[in-house]
């Protein structure tokens, strides 16, 4: 027995070749659609697969625009940051580290 070897065109890109059993299980599991076609691989004439199958294709789905982002100032206005430490409270950090390194180079 011949097993008929079926190729699939989807915006003008080539598939298979595949079997006409494993295009009903595609058909069945929606990975094709009506604007898909298909041929024979020994035709040259392309048709649509529902043509060929002899079976409903589902409709393609249509691409749905993305809603635009909101900026994240939004956010930011919600959860204010908390406030930042004074020039003073970090001059006291730094102040023992400057005065060990003084003492340090007088010990040499």
């Amino acid at each position: 027995m011949l097993i008929m070897k079926i190729m699939i065109s989807r915006s003008f890109i080539e598939f298979g070749p595949f079997t006409m059993s494993e295009i009903h299980d595609f058909i069945k599991r929606g990975v094709l659609f009506e604007s898909d076609y298909a041929k024979n691989e020994s035709s040259e004439e392309w048709m649509p697969v529902q043509e060929l199958a002899r079976e409903p294709v589902k409709q393609a789905p249509v691409p749905v625009a993305e809603k635009a982002k909101q900026p994240a100032v939004s956010k930011a206005k919600a959860n204010p940051s908390p406030k930042k430490a004074s020039v003073a409270s970090s001059a006291k950090v730094s102040a023992p580290v400057a005065k060990k390194s003084a003492k340090k180079t007088s010990k040499n």
